[in-house]
């Protein structure tokens, strides 16, 4: 989610009180946090999500997946050594699975906003150390999946293919030090996959999203590309209890370029990457239109980015389950 990112973010923000475009830019989306089962072919009709979590981050690991504690950079202001975020993240999210067929899938389309709350501390080298905080909160990016193809292979196999938009529609200047969106589109392929077994009650899942970054709205940097892959496994353990395990993992496949990339010879100057694991359990509450889930995860490694531990509910409401 673009929102969690976003979070993460603001505590690079005393760079933007200089005029720069911070280092630490991590691309849209969060793998990991999703359930895998919120990707597959279910009835048509409308979906309402609503996605909540609570973050805590400490630290930033470098190129070498070490966490920072003194950087020096020649001229340059820069040298996060001490940091610490939290907060919460809420994601109202819609959802639409037609009957009409493209390509023999069905067509769907989601749109989903982000609200953010977050405090953070850093400790930074500006010529001498200095220890700042802030909070930030507020809508963030817009993002807009218009067109979704879900394809059901005989209950035994589903294939979704989406395209979605992340749109700069949250507050972002970068001379501010206080920004809750990131300042540039992004354009989202995926292609989840789920294999049932045990009359679907047993799923394996992968997904993997490709992000392609564009320019920031307000000076000349365009962010690297984006690949992520998480994979796992859902099981049903009764009619109404699930439960769920996932592994992720996020690398950067392309650099930062731009006249305003000003960390290119710096410690900064590598390529990202991050790799969690998610563990959750979801439980249909008596009735087959409102679905709740609860999951932790977590960031086992981490290059040039923060590592964070995430703790989330949410819920899926069915109205055309709903029986009169």
């Amino acid at each position: 989610m673009r929102g969690i990112l976003i979070g993460i973010g603001l505590i690079f923000g005393t760079l933007r009180a200089l005029s720069q475009v911070v280092p630490y830019q991590p691309g849209a989306y969060y793998p990991g946090l999703t359930p895998l089962r919120d990707y597959t072919a279910g009835p048509s009709g409308f979906y309402v999500f609503n996605y909540n979590y609570f973050i805590n981050s400490k630290g930033y690991y470098n190129s070498e997946g070490d966490k920072h504690t003194e950087i020096t950079t020649n001229g340059v202001p820069s040298g996060i050594i001490d940091s610490d975020l939290s907060g919460y993240v809420n994601v109202p999210a819609v959802a639409y699975l037609s009957d009409w067929k493209i390509l023999g899938g069905r067509y769907q389309a989601m749109l989903q906003l982000t609200y953010l709350d977050l405090d953070y501390t850093a400790l930074v080298l500006l010529g001498e150390e200095t220890r700042f905080s802030g909070r930030d909160s507020g809508w963030g990016d817009m993002t807009v999946s218009p067109l979704g193809i879900s394809w059901s292979l005989d209950r035994k196999v589903d294939i979704i293919f989406s395209y979605t938009a992340y749109i700069p529609t949250g507050k972002y200047d970068t001379e501010s030090e206080s920004n809750v969106g990131q300042g540039y589109w992004t354009h989202q392929i995926q292609l989840p996959v789920d294999l049932y077994f045990n009359e679907q009650s047993t799923a394996l899942g992968v997904v993997p999203t490709l992000e392609l970054n564009g320019e920031i709205i307000d000076a000349p940097a365009r962010i690297g590309n984006r690949f992520s892959l998480e994979y796992g496994i859902s099981q049903y353990i009764t009619e109404w209890l699930e439960i769920e395990l996932v592994n992720a993992h996020t690398w950067q496949i392309s650099d930062d370029i731009g006249e305003a990339v000003w960390w290119q010879g710096t410690p900064f100057d590598s390529r990202d990457g991050r790799h969690s694991i998610s563990a959750g359990i979801g439980f249909w509450p008596g009735v087959d239109w409102l679905n709740a889930r609860v999951r932790y995860t977590s960031d086992y490694s981490a290059r040039q980015s923060f590592k964070a531990n995430i703790f989330s509910f949410s819920f899926l409401f069915l109205p055309g389950q709903i029986k009169s």
